[in-house]
């Protein structure tokens, strides 16, 4: 009788061998995945409080809101409707000059126009326009408060002795509100910036209306 051949069943015997030349998949992550997920996460996180903040704010103030763009759209409609090519524009009461190139407005500042409670220094209100223009000269005059001989870098006259000029003596603030007691003589009183930049700007027949 023959004998019986064992087979052997061992695990290793049928277990699986990759060939040697089998690759492994790649990884698609780095080490580094969850620190850039997590930072992304915040940036989310951060930009969309940051617009519930702004948001709310814009709702709890609205009267604010209201009054910038009023301020706005007052400031621009200073040149609207107009139709010179060159118009300068001062409101007495805002103590503030606009410059208009047809209804676009190209420059404008704060002035100091005349001690209208201090002698006869009102400046007029009406329209004129720029009848010369002068650099380097001293303007001179008096009335009962005394006489004055001061040296300007720009002079624009518009209405015979009443014109625009810088004031670089004058220590309060352009555009201050003690202007009926320690303002101008009755002209329009710029800084060096304005005077500076007007005279480079404005044409000998540039419109100058001046309101109260």
């Amino acid at each position: 009788m023959k004998s019986k051949q064992k087979v052997n069943l061992s695990s290793n015997y049928y277990s699986f061998r990759p060939p040697s030349n089998h690759q492994k998949p790649p990884k698609r992550f780095g080490k580094f995945w969850l620190p850039v997920a997590i930072v992304l996460i915040l940036s989310v996180i951060f930009a969309v409080q940051k617009s519930q903040r702004s948001d709310i704010t814009a709702r709890s103030n609205p009267k604010s809101n209201r009054s910038a763009l009023a301020k706005t759209i007052t400031k621009s409609s200073v040149c609207d409707g107009n139709v010179v090519d060159q118009k300068i524009v001062v409101d007495i009461s805002e103590q503030h000059v606009w410059m208009c190139s047809r209804s676009s407005q190209v420059y404008d500042g704060p002035v100091t126009t005349g001690a209208y409670k201090v002698a006869d220094n009102a400046t007029p209100t009406g329209t004129w326009k720029i009848l010369a223009k002068y650099t380097k000269l001293y303007l001179s005059g008096s009335d009962s408060q005394g006489s004055w001989n001061d040296y300007v870098n720009y002079w624009l006259p518009f209405d015979g002795d009443y014109g625009f000029h810088d004031a670089t003596w004058q220590k309060m603030p352009f555009g201050s509100s003690k202007y009926p007691t320690e303002g101008s003589h009755g002209c329009v009183r710029l800084s060096l910036e304005t005077a500076t930049w007007l005279y480079g700007w404005a044409n000998v027949g540039t419109v100058v209306t001046i309101r109260g």
